[in-house]
């Protein structure tokens, strides 16, 4: 037996922690492969983990009046709560099945990791986060009963929820449409009626919802929320991205978000029900993040799956527009929708036209599309006055006019070649686009006024003899300085911001 590498053993163990307890096994296999003696050593150093409750805090109790079976001689408590059994495991912490002896009912006891309370400024945001869930009521939510903390243990009491967690489900095969639209249809209510009352799950995902034997959807986690009225930048936004890679949604992954990021991990969910995969999940974390930041569109779910509802192909291609403006104006929008689909395969009623095409429309595109056009309409602009101004240099004496015929090709033809240049790097290495914009942006500004102050000369040489020319020659001048100066850096700036975030994206791969 070889020793494995400490290092790695302990690299694997935190990303496992991370993990619910259905995503471990296969997380093993992938970072273990075939070597026996590092998967031994990862599981038992998961076993230690896993014992989070504090010694200190435990007693024995006898002849409790909890319903569990077998003999209650030796079984654990804390505080008033009668421990049963483990039912979870995931990167916050551990799950017991739990009897609260004062109020005679199940409870979920969240026994939350040291690392996620261990300061001062965490536990206060765990409380009012907590807070905020407990006050919500809706079917469709696991109520969130306290928050305690007994012997420096922080302990989340839930509502005990019998049901299959929908990531089992979605294992075996995709569900069937009808089956997955109700589904869809009680989670958007219950989201809905969350983000009504201010509270933005951020953690949106198949492990954190349970489907009852009644079929019944119970969103969980809820009390690890964020009530956006309640709780302070300083307090919440301590630079820690909160939530999980695969259906994190972009400004999410840039770590801002409200109740649109929800809606973004909504579509990723129904996608999944429906055809089996998340578009959106790459091969390790940082493929996962970087396919959110870039120009990658997930395929249609009508091209994925043939008897898609066209009506449901829009809700979810809604959904994961990447702008969050894009996306429903409220999550109470969204779920009348759905209800819409619902009731359209059941036969309630008939199809209605959708609320608006299913591809963007031109004022809801990326602002990189803004970009490319206005470098459009510059380049053909510019390259269409070469024969007018050629026509027009005959009108001056010879040498004047060629000089400034000169001068206004030399400006087009570079304010043209570095304009389609940086449209060329955008489409074959966008990381790179912001480095050479910061070189060439003050050649095309040069080039730009070169090819305005030309065609401002023309006009005035020529205009005792030809008046409209002149004013038609000088409006182009001045539009072409206004959009030089004024209007394409704003543009720029809009449609740049991605390239910040792709740049940061490979900056992080290659660190």
């Amino acid at each position: 037996m070889t020793t494995p590498d400490p290092a790695l053993v302990r690299r694997i163990v935190d990303d496992a922690r991370r993990l619910d307890t259905w995503e471990r096994s296969a997380f093993l296999e992938r970072a273990c492969g075939h070597d026996a003696d590092l998967r031994s050593s990862v599981e038992a150093a998961l076993v230690n983990d896993s014992e989070l409750l504090n010694t200190n805090s435990l007693t024995q109790v006898r002849d409790s009046d909890s319903p569990f079976t077998g003999d209650p001689d030796g079984r654990r408590a804390i505080g008033s709560y009668v421990i049963e059994r483990e039912v979870g495991h995931g990167g916050m912490g551990i799950v017991y099945l739990a009897w609260d002896t004062q109020l005679r009912r199940r409870v979920a006891l969240k026994v939350l990791a040291p690392d996620i309370a261990a300061d001062e400024a965490s536990r206060r945001r765990l409380r009012r986060e907590a807070q905020a869930a407990a006050a919500l009521s809706h079917p469709n939510i696991a109520t969130v009963y306290a928050l305690e903390e007994i012997d420096g243990q922080l302990f989340l009491i839930v509502e005990f929820v019998e049901g299959v967690p929908l990531r089992a489900r979605l294992r075996r095969e995709p569900l069937p449409i009808r089956e997955a639209v109700d589904i869809a249809v009680q989670l958007a209510s219950g989201l809905a009626a969350a983000h009504e009352d201010g509270v933005v799950h951020r953690d949106l995902k198949p492990e954190n919802l349970l489907v009852t034997p009644s079929g019944t959807v119970k969103i969980l986690d809820f009390g690890l929320a964020r009530k956006e009225a309640l709780e302070s930048p300083r307090v919440t936004q301590s630079g820690m991205v909160v939530g999980t890679p695969a259906y994190m949604a972009p400004e999410q992954a840039l770590g801002t978000s409200d109740f649109r990021g929800d809606m973004f991990s909504f579509g990723l969910i129904v996608f999944e029900m429906v055809s089996g995969v998340n578009p959106f999940e790459g091969t390790t974390v940082t493929e996962t993040l970087a396919k959110r930041l870039v120009d990658f569109e997930p395929p249609s779910l009508a091209t994925a799956v043939k008897d898609c509802p066209r009506e449901l192909d829009w809700i979810v291609s809604r959904c994961l527009r990447k702008n969050p403006l894009q996306r429903f104006n409220t999550t109470r929008e969204l779920a009348a929708a759905l209800m819409q689909v619902r009731d359209v395969l059941s036969g309630v009623r008939v199809p209605t036209p959708l609320p608006g095409p299913l591809s963007v429309p031109a004022h809801e595109r990326d602002p990189m599309w803004w970009w490319k056009m206005h470098i459009a309409i510059v380049c053909a602009i510019y390259a269409a006055l070469i024969y007018p101004v050629w026509h027009a240099h005959g009108w001056m004496r010879p040498t004047v006019g060629m000089a400034f015929f000169l001068m206004t090709v030399a400006g087009a033809t570079i304010a043209i070649s570095l304009r389609l240049h940086l449209w060329f790097t955008h489409e074959v290495d966008v990381a790179e686009l912001l480095t050479l914009h910061k070189q060439t942006r003050p050649w095309i500004i040069a080039a730009d006024l070169l090819f305005s102050v030309s065609i401002s000369g023309i006009a005035f040489a020529i205009a005792s003899t030809h008046e409209t020319f002149t004013v038609i020659l000088f409006a182009i001048a001045v539009m072409a300085l206004v959009a030089s100066l004024v209007i394409e850096p704003t543009t720029t700036r809009s449609a740049f911001r991605r390239c910040e975030r792709i740049s940061a994206v490979r900056r992080a791969q290659q660190s």
